[in-house]
């Protein structure tokens, strides 16, 4: 098994903060009122509330605002002790001990404490929040059992299950301070200015429009080059292209693959492009009677040309995705399906499928057409991208109709395990394994399609009871040859992601997709 282990760096925070050398290191100098920084977005999030959020922008957008107690390293996107600045676990694997940072303060001057560590935890698992979306998945993953505050700056989260992994979802959990947001609905929050101990300071927001911040500079980290931070919501690919081009943008997300050479030829900016861990795939519903025999989600693995689709939209620089683990857990025995009409065909005919006069498949009256539900924009490349997947797929009998649904609806009906009988999505990773393969775990509440195989779900217990990173790496292989057999998706691609980025601008974007400003400078 050829397999590079991941490990855990337990870094102290002391040493950290000094941000000795590479990229990490920050100016403390004053800098000057000019050093302004605009972000083109495809969306920011609809509301203020941190602990609130269903998207990666959304995510990232509160990520420069807010600390957490882990990081992830810019470079090597290993977790890294942040707020916390090293932890221990009990012999049981139950509780973890973590000692906080002295020198963390809100914004208002008030220093982050366990209190506000405790506070953050039970307010996420507090029922009456009626939290959805990645703070349900957050939950479900971590078990907390109980927080207990040990001291000022001693906190212990005490899980119901060892969780190896738990570092890597506390990287996710902002820490909001319990004498700002105590006593408030998350209705209530959604709307308030937030309050926070990050390196940029909320200063405005219009829903659907932009968000703006402003330079920490009491920072504990030290203070960010960049002075004054607007995030706009720009859908229109051509829209963010040409602000970009005529200087109203710094740094636009998601440039298409037939806008590269443009872009690479704007006197003012590059194109700076990495592949990420966000996994695209089509997710029947193992509930629909169409899909729930593994020949018909084999065949439709089987029935996408990838190299055609890769060739028109990315110039063939995106490979097929193999199963939703990215590297280095990826399971390297395995192969992406490859496009195999003929045996997606023969698949079909095995599982009592035949072509009607439509040329559509059918079986006891039953015709193998469906809606492909999507949370992306009508206009987008993504829909594109599906709309020609799924003409391959009416080539050998499959009739899908791509049905863009505006966001906030089709999250809900996500989370209620009612999207129809497909879905359309992208999910990105922690870089952890179990993380990864833990949405096809059967009660996961991020299983949309339901996915369910009583062997698959026996090793995902254990993996999630196993410290041993080289017993963790077996587990995850033999959970990615079950579900990889069973076809629990249709495995497309990792989203390629392509930046704009002023010439003024000194950016490297991440793997993880996450556009994270405090480490950007400036030049005037």
């Amino acid at each position: 098994m050829k397999k590079r282990l991941l490990t855990l760096v337990l870094l102290s925070c002391v040493a950290f903060s000094l941000m000795a050398g590479g990229s990490q290191e920050k100016a403390t100098d004053d800098a000057a009122p000019n050093k302004e920084v605009v972000v083109g977005m495809e969306n920011i999030m609809f509301q203020l509330d941190p602990t609130q959020t269903s998207n990666l922008n959304a995510s990232m957008v509160f990520e420069n605002m807010f600390d957490a107690l882990f990081h992830m390293n810019e470079e090597t996107l290993d977790i890294e002790p942040w707020v916390c600045t090293d932890y221990t676990v009990s012999d049981d694997g139950l509780t973890w001990t973590m000692n906080l940072r002295e020198d963390v303060k809100f914004w208002d001057g008030e220093t982050l404490n366990a209190e506000d560590v405790k506070y953050t935890l039970d307010r996420m698992r507090d029922p009456k929040m009626g939290f959805t979306g990645n703070t349900n998945y957050l939950n479900s993953m971590m078990n907390v059992d109980y927080v207990t505050v040990e001291d000022t700056f001693t906190v212990s989260v005490t899980t119901e299950v060892p969780v190896p992994a738990l570092p890597y979802l506390l990287e996710e959990c902002y820490l909001v301070p319990q004498h700002h947001y105590q006593g408030k609905t998350s209705e209530q929050v959604a709307t308030l200015p937030p309050m926070a101990s990050g390196p940029f300071k909320y200063v405005d927001f219009k829903k659907d429009s932009m968000i703006v911040m402003e330079a920490n500079n009491d920072y504990w980290a030290g203070a960010p080059d960049i002075q004054k931070l607007t995030w706009r919501v720009v859908p229109e690919a051509s829209t963010r292209v040409a602000e970009l081009q005529s200087g109203g943008i710094d740094l636009i997300q998601s440039v298409p693959a037939a806008k590269y050479e443009a872009v690479k030829g704007f006197p003012n900016a590059s194109l700076k492009t990495v592949m990420s861990g966000c996994r695209q795939v089509l997710w029947p519903n193992h509930n629909d009677p169409r899909f729930s025999d593994a020949r018909v989600r084999k065949a439709m693995n089987y029935g996408i040309d990838w190299d055609l689709v890769n060739e028109a939209f990315y110039k063939g620089t995106v490979p097929r995705m193999v199963i939703n683990v990215n590297p280095p857990w990826l399971n390297e025995d395995l192969d992406p399906y490859p496009y195999d009409p003929e045996k997606a065909q023969e698949l079909m005919k095995e599982a009592g499928w035949s072509l009607n006069s439509d040329g559509i498949y059918e079986k006891d009256g039953v015709v193998m057409q469906f809606d492909a539900m999507t949370y992306y924009e009508a206009t987008s490349e993504r829909v594109e991208i599906l709309t020609a997947i799924l003409g391959m797929l009416k080539e050998i009998g499959f009739d899908g109709k791509a049905d863009p649904t505006e966001r906030t609806v089709a999250i809900a009906k996500m989370d209620a395990h009612d999207f129809g009988p497909m879905l359309y999505m992208a999910s990105c990773s922690s870089f952890e394994g179990e993380g990864d393969i833990h949405d096809l775990y059967g009660s996961s509440v991020t299983n949309y399609g339901e996915y369910n195989n009583p062997k698959f779900d026996a090793i995902l217990d254990e993996l999630g009871q196993t410290f041993d990173p080289a017993k963790r790496a077996v587990l995850l292989d033999e959970a990615q040859e079950i579900a990889y057999e069973d076809a629990a998706q249709v495995w497309l691609f990792n989203l390629p992601f392509a930046y704009g980025v002023a010439s003024r601008l000194n950016y490297e974007p991440m793997n993880s997709g996450r556009i994270h400003m405090y480490f950007a400078t400036v030049e005037d």
